[in-house]
């Protein structure tokens, strides 16, 4: 069953500030921080990702989201590696305020170790679980009482085999929409095209956009840092909606765009 908009009991345990981000802001601008020692290293030294979310009208800063995993998985497995991440309100100076939203992401080495392939069935499938504020805990063991929705890789018994594909649901696995990617993007067509996810016939649409400057370029040759830009051209799409597809734009980034130095 799909719905346009999760119940509204769902709503509740975001935070009010939240709530009203995500109900008057219908398209937002992602910048992931480029970090020395990883760029330096071409990805020897696996930074946690850092993501900046933006007004993409006004270019006020909103949001913060922050990678939470150990070294370990990093360096064994990413960018397929089990994750939290922390997505912190923040002031326009940066300084954080609260956290907002937690993502939980179980990723490969000992519980998925298919990941980053065409997913055949469910246990093989890549995702992540969105919970309201902060929840402490590991991924894979959070509790459930703070879940607003998930998300999910298709599987090729579904369907998915050309395109990359990712099922967005509310917190009671109502299906908010389908993000499909295009057939061919990544490497050098990266330098010169926008690469656009589109939630069903285009009602959200994350684009992976293209350098716009020479300093964008080395940082796309040298870095897997991107810039994203979210828009939710679905009026109907409620708060808990649009933090499920945010949510769903940093499990794409994981993914499909995190490969280092895949201008080769």
């Amino acid at each position: 069953t799909r719905c346009c908009c999760a119940p509204a009991t769902v709503d509740m345990s975001l935070h009010e500030q939240t709530l009203d981000v995500l109900s008057r802001v219908d398209a937002f601008s992602i910048q992931q921080r480029v970090h020395v020692a990883e760029a330096g290293t071409c990805g020897c030294c696996e930074s946690p990702n850092q993501y900046d979310i933006f007004d993409e009208t006004n270019g006020t800063r909103l949001m913060l989201a922050e990678e939470r995993s150990s070294a370990w998985t990093r360096c064994c497995c990413a960018p397929g590696h089990s994750l939290i991440v922390d997505v912190h309100a923040v002031d326009p100076s940066g300084a954080k305020l609260y956290q907002a939203m937690t993502l939980e992401r179980l990723g490969c080495c000992m519980d998925k170790p298919c990941l980053g392939f065409c997913a055949c069935a469910g246990p093989c499938a890549d995702g992540a679980v969105l919970h309201a504020g902060a929840v402490a805990g590991d991924a894979g063991s959070l509790p459930e009482a703070q879940i607003i929705g998930k998300c999910a890789q298709s599987t090729v018994l579904s369907g998915s085999l050309c395109t990359p594909t990712v099922v967005v649901m509310a917190r009671g696995e109502e299906e908010i929409g389908t993000i499909t990617g295009p057939f061919m993007f990544g490497g050098c067509t990266e330098l010169c095209c926008d690469t656009s996810f589109k939630l069903d016939d285009g009602r959200a649409v994350i684009t992976k956009q293209k350098p716009s400057s020479l300093s964008d370029v080395m940082r796309e040759m040298a870095t897997d840092s991107d810039r994203f830009k979210m828009e939710f051209r679905d009026k109907s799409l409620d708060p808990a909606a649009k933090a499920n597809l945010i949510g769903s734009m940093l499990l794409l980034d994981y993914m499909f765009l995190e490969r280092d130095v895949d201008m080769c």
